[in-house]
C-alpha cells in the first residue's frame, strides 16, 4: 500500500489508491453519519482507478508526535486511551476493524480525540494492529528497561487474535501509577535526607561553637585579612572578587557560582545557602530557568562542610555533570570549571 502526500487549494491530503469503493451497509453508515473518529475523506476516479483523499491539514500524526516527544509511559497512556475511545465509537456504527488503517502514520492525535482513516479492506490477511507494535519496539529507548518490556508486551498482545485495546490501557495505567508511587517515595526519601543533613549541620555548628575560644577567635580576626588576600591571589580572574569568600559563625566557605554558558536569556547565579533549588519559573526555586525542557523542580545543590554537591530532583529531561546524566539519588561534588546542564540549559561551575 502506497500512501502519497498531496497539496491542493492550500490543504494537505494523504492519497491512497484502491481497487474497492464504498458499498453496502458501511457505505450507508458513512454517508448518513458524521463519525468523529474518522478523518474526512472523499473518493476520486481517474483513468479507471479509484483514489481515497484524506484531509490532514494542520494535523500531526502519532508517528510524528511520538518521535518528537519520545515514547514514555505518559505518551503511551494518552495514545492508547484515545485509541480505545475511537474504536468504541467506530464499533458503535458496526464498522469492521479490517477497514480501518491502524498505523502510526495514518492516525492523528487531537484535543477532541484520535482520528483514524477508513479504507476498505485495509488489513486483508494482516493483523490490524501489528504495525503499531512494530513501531513501538523499534523506536523505544533501549536504555529504559521497564518501558522496553512494556512495549514488547504491547506488541505481543497486538499480534494475538482477539486483541482488545482495553487490555493495553489497563496495563499502561498500572505502570503509570507504579511510576508515580516510585516518584513520590523518592521525594519522601529526599525530604528525609535534607532534614537529616540540616540536623547534622546544626549539631556540627553547636559543636564548633562549644570548642571555640576567645584566643582562637582573636587569631582568626587578626589573620583574616591576610588569608583572604592570599586566597584571592590564587583564584582565577573570572571569580576573583571579595564576595567569593564568606564567613558564617566562624566558618569560612567559598561562594559557589553558576555561570550561564548558552545563548538564551538565562542568568548567572551565586549559591550562598545550604540548599539551592533549580527549576522552571517557580518562585519557590532559587534559580528559575525558562526552557520548557526544564522540570518545575529539576535539580538541587547542597552545601556541606564548605563543599557543594549536585543532585537531580526526579527531573524528566535529566541533570548532566560534565556530559554524564546523573542517576536518581546520586550526589557529585562540584569543582571549578565543571560543566552542569539542566536538561538543555548549560552552565559552568565557578
Amino acid at each position: 500500500m502506497e500512501i502519497v502526500q498531496s497539496c491542493m487549494a492550500g490543504k494537505q491530503y494523504l492519497v491512497i489508491k484502491s481497487d474497492r469503493g464504498l458499498s453496502g451497509y458501511e457505505a450507508q453508515m458513512l454517508e448518513k453519519n458524521v463519525i468523529a473518529a474518522f478523518l474526512p475523506f472523499y473518493t476520486v476516479e481517474k483513468n479507471g482507478d479509484l483514489y481515497y483523499w484524506y484531509d490532514v491539514t494542520g494535523k500531526v500524526s502519532v508517528e510524528e508526535r511520538l518521535k518528537k516527544d519520545g515514547i514514555s509511559f505518559e505518551s503511551l497512556d494518552l495514545f492508547f486511551s484515545q485509541m480505545h475511545e475511537s474504536i468504541r465509537e467506530i464499533s458503535g456504527y458496526l464498522i469492521d476493524e479490517k477497514n480501518i488503517l491502524f498505523r502510526v502514520d495514518t492516525m492523528f492525535l487531537e484535543e477532541g480525540g484520535l482520528k483514524c482513516m477508513y479504507y476498505p479492506c485495509a488489513n486483508d490477511g494482516l493483523t490490524p494492529y501489528i504495525q503499531i507494535g512494530e513501531f513501538l519496539i523499534t523506536n523505544v529507548d533501549p536504555k529504559l528497561q521497564e518501558l522496553n518490556e512494556l512495549c514488547y508486551e504491547i506488541f505481543n498482545l497486538m499480534s494475538s487474535p482477539g486483541f482488545e485495546c482495553s487490555e493495553i490501557v489497563k496495563k499502561i495505567r498500572a505502570e503509570v501509577m507504579r511510576e508515580q508511587e516510585i516518584t513520590e517515595a523518592g521525594a519522601d526519601r529526599e525530604t528525609e535526607e535534607i532534614e537529616e543533613f540540616e540536623e547534622e549541620k546544626e549539631e556540627e555548628e553547636k559543636k564548633n561553637l562549644r570548642n571555640l575560644t576567645k584566643d582562637v577567635e582573636g587569631f582568626i580576626k587578626e589573620k583574616t585579612k591576610d588569608i583572604k588576600q592570599t586566597i584571592n591571589d590564587l583564584l582565577p580572574d573570572a571569580i576573583r572578587e571579595d564576595s567569593v569568600l564568606k564567613e558564617n559563625k566562624g566558618e569560612r566557605y567559598m561562594v559557589g557560582r553558576l555561570i550561564y554558558d548558552g545563548e538564551e536569556r538565562e542568568l548567572d547565579y551565586c549559591i550562598d545557602k545550604d540548599l539551592f533549588k533549580v527549576g522552571r519559573e517557580d518562585r519557590r526555586n532559587d534559580a528559575c530557568l525558562h526552557s520548557e525542557a526544564v522540570s518545575k523542580h529539576h535539580s538541587k545543590i547542597l552545601r556541606k562542610n564548605g563543599k557543594y554537591y549536585l543532585a537531580d530532583w526526579n527531573s524528566k529531561k535529566g541533570t548532566y555533570y560534565n556530559g554524564r546524566r546523573l542517576r536518581r539519588g546520586e550526589y557529585v561534588e562540584l569543582a571549578p570549571m565543571d560543566r552542569v546542564t539542566f536538561a538543555d540549559v548549560p552552565y559552568t561551575w565557578a
